[in-house]
């Protein structure tokens, strides 16, 4: 798999060792309660099947995760795109958390950033995100990579808080050609 890299970051695939610093930083219920499937606790061992599983579906091709590493403190994120079967929109989705020490540093749109050119040259376009009502940094970071709100807000389940929540809907506009 491969490793891209940023000013500050290494985007790396994931590794089994990253289980306990994942399952660590997981566990706080203002990181997992922002997603939709990290439980809370997120014990290493759950965050080693989690790893393992995104290993054994890799063939697949139907979802491509990368550890967010900062040097001197190994992984404080995760950051990946999958599709999901029972959607009607075609395209990626995009899903990204950091730990709750790295926040408002930028690196969430620095990762976002080398992610979606990487997408792009392997062509896993249209690309879409969405974000819980109640976490509009998240809604800023997207909107800093160039998602576009498309006006859905649509309950979306969460795993950490055992029930749904209101998440908006965003889509990443295809560049023009003219710009290319």
């Amino acid at each position: 798999m491969t490793t891209l890299r940023t000013e500050r970051l290494t985007l790396r695939p994931l590794e089994l060792t990253d289980a306990a610093r994942m399952g660590a930083l997981t566990s706080d219920p203002g990181v997992a309660r922002m997603t939709g499937g990290i439980p809370c606790p997120n014990p290493a061992i759950a965050a080693e099947g989690w790893i393992l599983l995104r290993h054994a579906r890799a063939p697949l091709g139907v979802e491509h995760h990368f550890a967010i590493d900062l040097a001197g403190h190994g992984l404080i994120g995760v950051i990946g795109a999958f599709r999901r079967p029972e959607e009607i929109r075609v395209g990626w989705e995009i899903g990204y958390w950091l730990g709750r020490p790295y926040w408002g540093c930028g690196f969430a749109t620095e990762a976002g950033e080398a992610f979606i050119a990487h997408l792009r040259e392997r062509r896993m376009t249209p690309l879409f995100a969405s974000h819980f009502d109640d976490n509009p940094a998240s809604g800023r970071v997207l909107a800093k990579l160039g998602f576009v709100p498309t006006g859905e807000v649509k309950p979306g389940y969460s795993l950490a808080r055992a029930g749904f929540a209101p998440t908006r809907l965003t889509a990443l506009p295809e560049p023009s050609r003219a710009a290319a």
